[in-house]
This record gives structure tokens, C-alpha cells and sequence, in this order.
């Protein structure tokens, strides 16, 4: 099987990596297409052009690809356009999915905050936790890329990363910060990169970029420092085994990012029907912003949707009335992911049933129906408006069902 992953798409040029499970020398075709139409078709065999190169960034079985196009695509919309790559002479073509470029979902990675989203952090002031995992001595070897085993621990805010976070430090080998917020400026570093070049792509020519400055660094070299740099960025931790739970939608959409950064990454997304989170959140933040906390929760349940295909055998999704009412089950999922040994998962499921951090209300309380949420008719039309595709998406219904026999 082909896997691969677009990093740059402009009109004039297409770049990333792949490689053939079954036979990593394979002669690959790469072909663009818009819809039933095929704009271009390449041949790439190893070697056969200085751009194919062994990549440090991500799988180190994955061939870099960098072609041009031999006329330049026009006006078609770049997120119309599928690359997909192929064992040459085989007609079994596989669509590539794009790095940070998920259509229309993150047309900006910085909503403004406040007016579009309404995010409070869920930890609470002055809580103080052992840091023996973390080290700011320098000389200090960390563990390294191919020897971490991070966790990350994804979902909007009041969707249960907590009670996830800690039962994986109380429980597990598995050590980390409350929150971490830091590293969802992966997506924002590598957006910027991809940008970039792109932008340039636009006005200076292939033959004009080989003599600047741009041409002796290229976006290739740039990505694998990126990559370098979000390593170092968690560089303290002393163990190999930690976790990180940042509850915002630039985290999730980091999610691709992070799995190159660390070969060993796993993913814990953590899921909850949008009546609940919107209840809690008024419950424990009182924010006004009514219509900002629909946004972040639709936003981050839509980013998962995206991403999730793209960390595949990585991660698992767990609802948030899961770890209420079958902690073996949710417990038994994370064991599994981690290959965590039977004392731990044990711990684990105990910690999830007998502690209920951040905990708003019953864990196991469910909606009756949105019409007895106590929130306006205005705030209900705002709630469907904004969160009603998600909704369906996840299955999630309006009354006490919860969610659609098709989605348990």
C-alpha cells in the first residue's frame, strides 16, 4: 500500500513524501487531478531526480517527490485538486492527503480570540504537580525522537481530557504538565512555512529561485528544520513516556504534524455531545460568549474529523460518557493503544471511576432535550446553526438518546 502526504501544493509545483510498503524502490506514478479530469501525470523511479531523497522528516522509509508542472494549473482552486500516487503500471491509485491543507476547515490558524472562539483554561490557579519528568539542564540528554512514546491528549475543553490526563499521570508510567500549550504552535510554525513558499512560488520562476538565496535553502530543508524544532521544544522531558493536553483546535490540527515529530506518537481524542460541553462551560465559566463556545467546539470536532485519516492506527476516539459509565471499556481502549501492561490498565480504570476531575455535575447526567437546557430560542437557533453539522456528523441527536444506535 502507497502511503504519503502532500506538504506543498501551488500552481506550478507539488512536493511531499511517499513510499510503497511492499517494495520501497518502486518506479511510482503521480498524477494530478481535478474531479474527473487528469491535469498531469509523472514518473518518478528512485533516484532519478535530485529532489527524491530519503526524508529525516517523518517515516524514514519515505521517498521526498518535487515536481513542476509542465503548465502552470491556472485558476482552478488549489483545495479542488487531489495528488494521487501509484506503483507504475498499476491502475490502483492512491489519493494523498494534504499536510495543514484540509480544504476549507482551517482557513485561518488564529481566529481572533474572544470574538469568534471562547476558550478559559481548564486548570485550575495554583494547583502545583511534581516536574521530575521535566529538566531545563541543557546538558541533560533527552530521549530521543525514535525513543519517546508521547501521548496526546486531544478535545475541546469540558470533553474529559482531564480526567484522560489524569489518570494516565496517576495511574501509568506516563507523566506530564496539567496543560501544555506549547506545542499547538506546530501547525502555526509549519503553516507559516508552507505559506512562504508558496507565496514565492507564485512570482519567482524555477530557473530565476536556482541562483537566490531561496533555491540554496528550499521548502524541504526548511520543513526538516521545522521538524527539528518542535523536537527540541519538548526537549525537558526526562522520560520517553509523557503527555500532553492542550484543549485547542490548533493542537488538533497539529495532530499530522506531530506524528513526523515523533514516529511513536499516540492520540487520545476525546469526544462529547455539544449540549453537554455547552452546559458545562456555562456552568463552570459562566462566559457570555455563548456563540464563541459553539464555534470552538464545532471547530475542534471538525479538525478531528479532518486530521484523523491522517494519523491512522494511532489513535482512538473515546466519548466523554464513556469514562462515566464503562471506565473498564474506555480504560481497556488506552491499554491497548499504549500496550500498557495489565497493573496499569487496572489503575487506570480505577482512577477514571473514582475520580471525576473538573467535574461540573453528575458525570452521567444527559440532556433530556435541548429544549430544556434553560437557553433561549435565539441560543438554541445558534447552537443548530453552528454545531447542527457536527452533530449529525458524530451522530449526536437532541434528546435523551444522546446519540443514534449507528454511532454508539
Amino acid at each position: 500500500m502507497i502511503s504519503g502526504i502532500v506538504e506543498l501544493l501551488t500552481p506550478r509545483r507539488a512536493a511531499g513524501w511517499v513510499y510503497e510498503d511492499n517494495d520501497l524502490k518502486a518506479t511510482l506514478d503521480f498524477r494530478v487531478r481535478h474531479g474527473a479530469t487528469i491535469l498531469t501525470q509523472i514518473q518518478m523511479t528512485q533516484g532519478a531526480s535530485q529532489d527524491l531523497a530519503i526524508s529525516s522528516a517523518g517515516d524514514s522509509r519515505a521517498r521526498y517527490f518535487s515536481f513542476q508542472f509542465a503548465k502552470p494549473l491556472g485558476r482552478i482552486p488549489l483545495r479542488e485538486l487531489t495528488i494521487e500516487a501509484a506503483v507504475a503500471g498499476s491502475d490502483s491509485w492512491r489519493p494523498l492527503p494534504r499536510h495543514l491543507k484540509v480544504g476549507p476547515l482551517l482557513p485561518e490558524i488564529d481566529p481572533p480570540a474572544g470574538k469568534d472562539l471562547a476558550f478559559q483554561s481548564q486548570h485550575v490557579e495554583g494547583t502545583n504537580r511534581d516536574t521530575d519528568f521535566w529538566s531545563n539542564d541543557t546538558a541533560q540528554e533527552a530521549p530521543g525522537a525514535l525513543e519517546s512514546r508521547p501521548v496526546f491528549v486531544l478535545g475541546a475543553a469540558r470533553s474529559g481530557t482531564s480526567a484522560i490526563s489524569v489518570a494516565l499521570e496517576k495511574g501509568t508510567r506516563y507523566k506530564g504538565f496539567p496543560e501544555g500549550h506549547v506545542l499547538d504552535i506546530s501547525i502555526r510554525i509549519a503553516h507559516a512555512v508552507n505559506m512562504h513558499f508558496e507565496k514565492k512560488d507564485q512570482w519567482i520562476q524555477p530557473n530565476t529561485c536556482a541562483s537566490y538565496h531561496l533555491g540554496q535553502i528550499g521548502h524541504a530543508w526548511l520543513r526538516e528544520e521545522t521538524i527539528a524544532l518542535i523536537r527540541r521544544m519538548a526537549g525537558g522531558y526526562t522520560t520517553p513516556f509523557w503527555f500532553d493536553k492542550t484543549p485547542t483546535y490548533q493542537m488538533v490540527a497539529s495532530a499530522p504534524i506531530l506524528a513526523e515529530v515523533w514516529p511513536h506518537a499516540r492520540f487520545i481524542y476525546m469526544k462529547r455531545r455539544g449540549l453537554e460541553v455547552l452546559r458545562s462551560r456555562i456552568r463552570k465559566f459562566a462566559i457570555p460568549n455563548f456563540a464563541g463556545n459553539c464555534r470552538d467546539w464545532n471547530i475542534i470536532m471538525a479538525s478531528w474529523r479532518a486530521v484523523r485519516e491522517m494519523v491512522p492506527g494511532r489513535f482512538v476516539e473515546l466519548d466523554q460518557r464513556t469514562l462515566a459509565v464503562s471506565p473498564d471499556s474506555a480504560a481497556a481502549s488506552v491499554g491497548k493503544l499504549l500496550s500498557l501492561d495489565p497493573p496499569e490498565i487496572e489503575a487506570f480504570a480505577s482512577i477514571l471511576q473514582n475520580e471525576q476531575p473538573e467535574a461540573t455535575g453528575p458525570a452521567s447526567s444527559i440532556a433530556a432535550d435541548i429544549s430544556e437546557l434553560g437557553w433561549s430560542a435565539e441560543q438554541i437557533e445558534t447552537f443548530q446553526e453552528i454545531c447542527g453539522a457536527e452533530m449529525d456528523a458524530y451522530g449526536y441527536t437532541y434528546d435523551a438518546n444522546y446519540c443514534s444506535q449507528a454511532a454508539e
